[in-house]
């Protein structure tokens, strides 16, 4: 993988005094050997890149999670490099003085395993287009089946390495809130907070299920046979992956606003021009998207298909899961999101504060569907500030 463009990777050599400018973030890369998945497979070695911004104190408790929203990655904010155009896609609301202020606040973001922008410079993530150093060829299908489990316990060693004793809070939207809400159940000794924007509730209705897997059918049927299926894969698996970004993009936002929108989402998918893919990709995944042509598409489907098995807590029954939970919460829903509907929100705030967990919740008039979820930083700022400072 070309990283010519990236400043170097740093291996992870953190220290509570080491701060990093909020203009100018350090990509740093984090190994982990002899990893077993939830479903009992091993992973000899694996790595992933991550972003700080802010100093670590002392203590190691005043680190904030940002979990990248699905199809996204880890940078959150500042530019690597003099010339780039545009910063890290929450550049608004990480800095000194704004939302998650880096005067008070260490704020960490992890690529972690099968980031779906494989191929883009700035993104180090080991997933299916991965070299397996015990055969010397790619992984493709024989990679390990992930969970949102396996998210977690890779997060979970990166801030062991970093010296992070207790999370001041753990910030996922979207489907990332189910990481989010199993950072507090599988260790509620140190998750202090959740904020949850646009959640899915303590699991994924049957209707988002399916939702899920109406965006795998087209990038499988151009996969098979699977076990071979490599990066370097035939034209068509990309027109796979263009006919599951038009439903995505359908399903999660309101896009009748452009012609061009409307283009996008009808046209036969071999017909669509770099441009119109890219444009796809970003009405998919909105500003954490990269460049179409650096998605792995079986990447892709590994993150899928590890939402669609989530259910918060496993292997622990959900209310046990729910009474081990000690973090306080906020869950912040929008009316317009026909993805992550509002009841399925209702339904988990009713099962969490049953079992004693303190949930605080704000519903919100955007528009823009689903994706709207980080006008949430921006909207409710006062609201996640003072949930922050309590």
């Amino acid at each position: 993988m070309d990283r010519a463009t990236l400043p170097p990777l740093a291996e992870n050599t953190e220290r509570p005094d080491a701060p990093c400018a909020p203009t100018a973030p350090r990509k740093h890369l984090f190994r982990l050997d002899n990893f077993q998945t939830a479903g009992r497979e091993s992973l000899s070695a694996l790595a992933f890149g991550y972003e700080c911004h802010g100093r670590q104190n002392a203590a190691g408790d005043n680190s904030i999670l940002l979990i990248p929203p699905f199809g996204g990655h880890a940078h959150v904010a500042g530019r690597y490099r003099s010339g780039d155009t545009i910063a890290g896609y929450l550049d608004g609301v990480i800095g000194p003085g704004k939302l998650f202020d880096t005067r008070r606040y260490h704020v960490i973001c992890a690529d972690g395993l099968a980031n779906m922008n494989a191929d883009c410079p700035d993104v180090c993530s080991t997933g299916p287009s991965s070299i397996d150093a015990l055969t010397g060829q790619t992984y493709g299908a024989a990679f390990p089946c992930l969970s949102v489990q396996d998210m977690v316990a890779v997060q979970h060693a990166l801030l062991r390495q970093l010296g992070v004793t207790k999370l001041h809070a753990v910030v996922g939207g979207g489907l990332a809130s189910a990481q989010a809400l199993d950072w507090a159940a599988a260790h509620p000794d140190m998750v202090e907070r959740v904020i949850a924007p646009a959640p899915i509730g303590l699991l994924p209705e049957r209707y988002l299920v399916n939702r899920l897997g109406s965006w795998l059918v087209p990038v499988l049927s151009d996969a098979f046979p699977l076990r071979n299926f490599r990066r370097a894969c035939p034209p068509q698996s990309h027109t796979g992956l263009v006919a599951a970004l038009q439903r995505i993009a359908n399903c999660v936002r309101d896009c009748s606003a452009s012609g061009m929108s409307y283009h996008a989402l009808q046209a036969p998918p071999i017909e669509l021009q770099a441009p119109e893919r890219d444009f796809l990709l970003h009405l998919a995944f909105g500003n954490s998207a990269t460049r179409f042509e650096n998605v792995d598409p079986l990447a892709f489907c590994y993150q899928v298909r590890a939402y669609q098995t989530w259910r918060c807590g496993r292997p622990l029954p959900l209310a046990d899961a729910c009474r081990h939970m000690r973090a306080r919460m906020l869950f912040l829903t929008l009316t317009s999101d026909l993805f992550a509907r509002a009841h399925c929100v209702d339904t988990a705030v009713a099962e969490l504060r049953a079992h004693g967990v303190c949930v605080d919740s704000a519903r919100m008039d955007e528009e823009g569907g689903h994706l709207a979820w980080e006008s949430c930083f921006t909207r409710q700022a006062d609201l996640i500030a003072s949930f922050l400072a309590d």
